[in-house]
C-alpha cells in the first residue's frame, strides 16, 4: 500500500486534529506561573534548627519574595502602638460605650501620662494593670508605652499572688470591684510603702478606708484631671525594639511565664491580623469588631489595637472580664455573645470568638433552620453538624 493512502484525511481528522492543537496552545498560554522558582517548592517548610521538642516546622512563605522577611508594620510610619492611633483620623468611633475620635484618644491619654509621671512614676517603674477590658485599659495602656513605662499583665487572677511575690510593681492600675481582693495579698507582701494603686471607678467605702491607712491609693479619674492641668509632659520617643509590657501566664507545669513583648510584636501583630481579614473588603468606620478575648493577653491586645488602627467600632465580650464578681455572671455560648447588645454599638461585622460561641451560634442557626420546610431538601445526608461549626460565621479567629 503506497504511503499516500495511510494520509488519507477527511473534514473529521482535520477538525479533531484542530481542536487538539487549540487546547494544547490555550492549556500552555493561560496556565499559571509560578510565583517561585520550582527549586524552592521544596522548601516551603523548613524546621527550625533551634526549635523546642513537639514543636512544629516554620512555615515560610516566598510570596514576600525570595526569602524576605514577613511585613512587621502596617506602613512605614507605624513604629510604635501610640502610631495605631493615627491622629489624622478625626472620625468618631464607639469604643465600648464611649464616642470618641483618635485625636480625642490621644489627648487622654496624653494627659493620663502626665499625671502618672507627676505622681512619681518614671522609666524605672513599671505598672501591673489589673483592668477589665475598656477605654481605661486603652488610654492607661497608650500613656504607659508612651512614656516607656513597662506594664505588666495576667492571663489569670491566680497568678496575681506569684506576681506580687516575685515581680513586685511600683504602681497598681486596678477596677474598683477588684480592690478588696487585692489588698489582701499587697498586706501580705510586706512593701506597703511601694505600691501607688489607682482606682478606676468607685471603690467600696470600707475597702477605702481601710486602704487608706496602709497604702497611697489615688483614682483613676483625678490622675488624669491632674494631667489636664498646666503643661504636659513629654517623653522621648521609644524605640520599637523597646519592651512595652510583660504578658505573664502559666505553663504546663503550672510554673510562673512571661513574655516580653515589643512596639514591634504589637505592630506586626496587627499586620498579621490584618492579612487574616479579606483584601477585597478592606475595613472602614462602619465595621464593629468584637472580641471573646481579654486585652491582658497578647492576641486579645492585637485585636483592640488592630480596631483602633482602622477605624472601626471595637468592644468586648462579658466572659472576656477576668477581674469579676459572681453577681456579674454571665452564662458562655450565646448569653456572652450577645452580652454586648447592652453597649450602644452597631451590629457586630466581624467576631474573634472561641469554640464554644462558635458551637452556641452554629447550634442556635441549625436549630431555627430544622423549623423551615425546606430544610430537608437544603440539608442533604451528611449534613452540617454542630460539632464541625462553620468558621465564616466567625470571620477572624477561633482560638483554641
Amino acid at each position: 500500500m503506497a504511503l499516500k493512502d495511510y494520509l488519507v484525511t477527511d473534514d473529521l481528522t482535520i477538525l479533531l486534529g484542530l481542536i487538539t492543537a487549540s487546547t494544547f496552545l490555550l492549556y500552555n498560554l493561560y496556565k499559571p506561573q509560578s510565583l517561585v522558582h520550582p527549586i524552592l517548592l521544596g522548601r516551603q517548610s523548613d524546621v527550625a534548627r533551634v526549635r523546642n521538642p513537639g514543636e512544629s516546622a516554620v512555615h515560610r512563605n516566598y510570596g514576600t519574595g525570595l526569602l524576605g522577611r514577613f511585613p512587621i508594620r502596617p506602613t512605614r510610619e507605624v513604629q510604635t502602638l501610640l502610631d495605631l492611633v493615627k491622629p489624622e483620623y478625626d472620625a468618631p468611633r464607639t469604643l465600648w460605650s464611649t464616642k470618641i475620635t483618635n485625636p480625642q484618644l490621644r489627648a487622654r491619654a496624653e494627659a493620663f501620662g502626665t499625671g502618672l509621671l507627676r505622681a512619681g512614676l518614671n522609666q524605672e517603674s513599671n505598672v501591673l494593670l489589673l483592668l477589665n477590658d475598656g477605654l481605661e485599659f486603652l488610654i492607661t495602656d497608650i500613656a504607659l508605652a508612651s512614656h516607656s513605662i513597662p506594664s505588666f499583665t495576667l492571663s489569670s487572677p491566680s497568678l496575681l499572688s506569684s506576681v506580687l511575690d516575685k515581680h513586685p510593681p511600683t504602681a497598681i492600675v486596678i477596677d474598683a470591684g477588684f480592690l478588696p481582693n487585692v489588698l489582701e495579698l499587697i498586706y501580705d507582701t510586706n512593701e506597703l510603702a511601694h505600691h501607688v494603686v489607682i482606682v478606676v471607678g468607685e471603690p467600696d467605702r470600707k475597702a477605702l478606708a481601710e486602704a487608706a491607712q496602709h497604702i497611697k491609693l489615688v483614682r483613676w479619674a483625678d490622675v488624669e484631671a491632674e494631667g489636664k492641668v498646666g503643661q504636659k509632659i513629654t517623653s522621648p520617643a521609644p524605640d520599637p525594639n523597646d519592651v512595652f509590657t510583660v504578658s505573664f501566664y502559666e505553663d504546663h507545669e503550672g510554673r510562673l511565664q512571661g513574655a516580653q513583648l515589643t512596639h514591634e510584636n504589637l505592630t506586626a501583630g496587627v499586620t498579621t491580623l490584618r492579612g487574616l481579614l479579606p483584601l477585597t473588603n478592606p475595613l472602614t468606620a462602619l465595621d464593629t469588631i468584637v472580641s471573646a478575648h481579654s486585652m491582658s493577653t497578647a492576641f486579645g491586645r492585637t485585636i483592640a489595637y488592630t480596631a483602633l488602627y482602622e477605624g472601626t467600632n471595637f468592644a468586648t465580650t462579658h466572659g472576656a472580664r477576668l477581674y469579676k464578681s459572681d453577681d456579674t455572671y454571665v452564662p458562655p455560648g450565646l448569653p456572652d455573645l450577645f452580652s454586648t447588645k447592652s453597649l450602644p454599638l452597631p451590629a457586630p461585622t466581624i467576631l474573634f470568638i472561641k469554640p464554644e460561641h462558635s458551637n452556641a451560634l452554629s447550634a442556635a442557626i441549625i436549630s431555627r433552620a430544622e423549623k423551615s420546610l425546606l430544610f430537608s431538601f437544603a440539608c442533604a445526608p451528611p449534613c452540617l453538624s454542630v460539632t464541625s461549626p462553620p468558621w465564616s460565621l466567625a470571620f477572624a479567629s477561633v482560638a483554641s
